[in-house]
């Protein structure tokens, strides 16, 4: 089969997920394809697969890794992405070789680093504590020599701190407070980011069209309101200090419920912290993100916490 007429198979596998886990055998094999074209699609193809089957493609993960030394830029940028997307899908899959998933972070293709982080995003998802000691690896390529590498870097930094009853060291609390107090600071006092490449992002979040990003957007940068009054300190301490606050198991004082508006879409994990830190907690399930309700939906959050409290 020619180049054309096989990637245009392989596009179409891509929409036909019913397909997928039945197809991991004949992806494998085009690994081994003389164009460079239809292996980076079934590299793309095999990392999409893992993320929705992960236990379909454990046994084609040394191969998916052998990929890692390739001279071929895209091959290596492919097969991290693949890792990121099954990693996501069952850390434990990619668990050996995800260490050497570091040594990316300073490969000498832009593209490779830029595909390093994506797949740092991708497994932090889920597994956000792999990553806590690490954080120097991602504040280093905040000052990258590409734009679209230090664009993506602070990404990271959202992923590992959007948790909720999220526990970090003290030292890795530091230095995410310090990063997060240093960017956010000028775009309270200033209304802009001080990096270009950040500014040229969030205005990009505030011209799209979902009502989630604009809440979020309105909240971080209100021309109404003003907000200057946050000292630098005063930022860091907050942030810092929601990391680094410890938190019992089982909590029960005897006499107080405790009542939790849970966000479906952040993931079934959070239902298992919940349940773990608090005895028999009022859950209050909506299929929405997180903290959607209170920013997208204010009058339905407003009443809920009436009912909760009358």
């Amino acid at each position: 089969m020619k180049e054309t007429e096989l990637y245009k198979e392989l596009a179409r596998l891509t929409k036909e997920k019913e397909k997928w886990k039945e197809s991991v055998p004949y992806l494998s094999s085009l690994l081994s394809h003389e164009s460079l074209k239809i292996r980076t699609k079934a590299l793309w193809l095999l990392g999409e697969i893992g993320l929705a089957h992960p236990a379909s493609v454990k046994d084609e993960v040394s191969l998916l890794a052998s990929f890692f030394d390739s001279d071929r830029v895209l091959l290596r940028e492919r097969a991290i992405n693949a890792f990121g997307r099954i990693g996501r899908g069952s850390f434990p899959s990619i668990e050996a070789y995800w260490r050497e998933l570091f040594r990316f972070a300073f490969d000498e293709a832009a593209g490779v680093r830029l595909g390093f982080i994506w797949a740092s995003e991708n497994i932090a998802t889920d597994n956000p504590d792999t990553y806590r000691e690490y954080m120097p690896v991602f504040e280093k390529l905040l000052y990258d020599e590409d734009d679209r590498v230090r664009m993506e870097a602070p990404e990271i930094f959202r992923v590992l701190g959007s948790s909720d009853l999220d526990q970090s060291s003290p030292f890795i609390a530091g230095l995410t407070g310090k990063l997060f107090a240093d960017f956010v600071y000028p775009l309270i006092h200033e209304g802009h980011f001080k990096n270009r490449l950040l500014q040229k992002r969030f205005e990009k979040r505030k011209a799209e069209d979902d009502s989630y990003n604009r809440a979020f957007m309105r909240i971080i940068r209100n021309d109404d309101e003003d907000m200057r009054f946050l000292s630098k300190k005063s930022l860091y301490n907050q942030f810092v200090s929601d990391l680094v606050t410890p938190l019992d198991d089982d909590i029960d004082n005897g006499f107080t419920r405790i009542h939790i508006f849970y966000a479906l879409k952040m993931g079934e994990k959070y239902r298992g912290r919940y349940l773990k830190h608090f005895r028999d907690p009022i859950i209050y399930e909506h299929d929405l993100r997180h903290e959607e309700l209170l920013a997208v939906y204010p009058e339905q959050w407003c009443q809920l916490i009436r009912e909760v409290c009358l």
